[in-house]
């Protein structure tokens, strides 16, 4: 199989991210580089001492996805594929719109379910986020 190259922008968040802890979302994204539909934004955040990368993903009918970008099966770094075509044929998966793959294992989750696993040996989605959109930001908590 082939992993095929994805196009992902990649917005900086405002400010430097920060603990939910802190009292301060994990990221702040303009909301206008996230207008369309699958558009996706990549982020870093700590967890548990440790920097991890972190995706925004803008869903149909003004819903939204976050999550960490570390796969629960063997700790492996997903990557977002927002072409369809490229995530059934890299992953051999029936995917109806973009996914999160891991190129480790191939498991495969869906971004427009909360990151359900629709394929692969991971026992649940990655570390999900909540997502709040205020004053034309998008908010990234933990």
């Amino acid at each position: 199989m082939l992993l095929g190259a994805v196009s992902l922008p990649v917005v900086a968040a405002i400010g430097r991210p920060t603990a939910a802890a802190d009292g301060l979302p994990l990221a702040v994204i303009d909301q206008k580089a996230l207008a369309e539909p699958w558009t996706a934004a990549e982020f870093s955040f700590e967890l548990e001492g440790d920097r991890v990368p972190g995706i925004v993903v803008k869903l149909p009918a003004e819903r939204w996805y976050a999550s960490s970008l570390i796969c629960p099966h063997a700790k492996c770094v997903t990557r977002y594929f927002r072409d369809v075509t490229v995530a059934q044929d890299t992953f051999d998966v029936a995917a109806k719109n973009p996914v999160l793959g891991c190129p480790c294992h191939f498991s495969v989750f869906d971004v427009a379910n909360g990151g359900k696993v629709i394929s692969g040996p991971a026992p649940n989605p990655p570390q999900q986020l909540t997502v709040e959109v205020q004053d034309g930001k998008v908010l990234v908590w933990k």
